[in-house]
């Protein structure tokens, strides 16, 4: 079955999940009040609008962007299949529930993630183009790379999120500059990969967003760290033996305080 939406709108009612195969789109809207599911070796391709939580976990599935790209008006999940084209635009779910993109794999085109949004790695996962604006991540939005590795593409350095973290093992890696902007927070127990990381907002190495405060580790800045004149420190001290009792920061490359 094909659904053509054109320039237009359409809404399809289902009581869960509405299953979709091949889908084009030419600056339309398509709307699931309760999301959609593409099926095995489904299709969607143009650009426009997508209302509600995407879910494709079937092996096959092509997600295609072309001309301005598709606006992703909630949650974008998926363990396998293919995500490319010009870019991708994320915001909220219109219903309140985040929206963003959760599971694996790659999205090879722009972009950008707005307030409301979560990046959640389930396994491995890259995003973005070779581009000035190949990675956005607006205020309000967050980035959980888990104890996953999570590669981010640009060409001139990305501000990082309104929250970053990472667990033991985890990886944020970005062959350009990172910077946590004031108001913006980094924290976890992993490593952080970049040629230089600059820290105008908060740097709470060994806490996560999901365990309670006062947890403590080491996080590793994989290249040179500076934090600037607005930037906070967050240490945990409670004893002598790190990273059990008190937290650190390790960097591999020069510090500037």
């Amino acid at each position: 079955s094909t659904i053509s939406v054109d320039n237009h709108a359409i809404t399809i009612h289902d009581a869960d999940d509405a299953e979709i195969a091949t889908v084009t789109s030419s600056g339309g809207s398509l709307s699931a009040p309760n999301g959609f599911e593409l099926l095995t070796n489904a299709t969607f391709d143009g650009f426009g609008a997508i209302n509600g939580d995407l879910y494709f976990a079937s092996g096959g599935s092509v997600i295609t962007a072309t001309s301005t790209g598709i606006i992703m008006n909630g949650l974008l999940r998926n363990d396998s299949g293919m995500i490319d084209g010009t870019r991708y635009i994320f915001n909220q779910n219109p219903s309140g529930s985040p929206g963003g993109w959760t599971g694996a794999g790659t999205i090879n085109a722009r972009v950008v993630f707005n307030s409301g949004t979560q990046v959640n790695a389930l396994a491995n996962m890259t995003m973005g183009s070779n581009a000035t604006d190949g990675v956005t991540f607006n205020a309000g939005s967050e980035l959980h790379a888990d104890t996953r590795h999570v590669t981010l593409i640009d060409s001139s350095g990305i501000g990082l999120p309104s929250i970053t973290d990472m667990d033991t093992f985890g990886r944020v890696t970005c062959t350009q500059n990172l910077t946590a902007n004031l108001g913006r927070r980094v924290s976890g127990r992993g490593t952080v990969q970049t040629p230089l990381l600059t820290i105008l907002g908060t740097l709470a190495p060994g806490e996560l967003t999901s365990v309670a405060l006062g947890e403590t580790g080491t996080l590793t800045v994989d290249g040179a760290l500076t934090l600037g004149a607005t930037a906070n420190t967050d240490i945990q001290i409670g004893g002598i033996t790190p990273p059990f009792q008190f937290d650190r920061v390790l960097a591999t490359g020069p510090v500037t305080l």
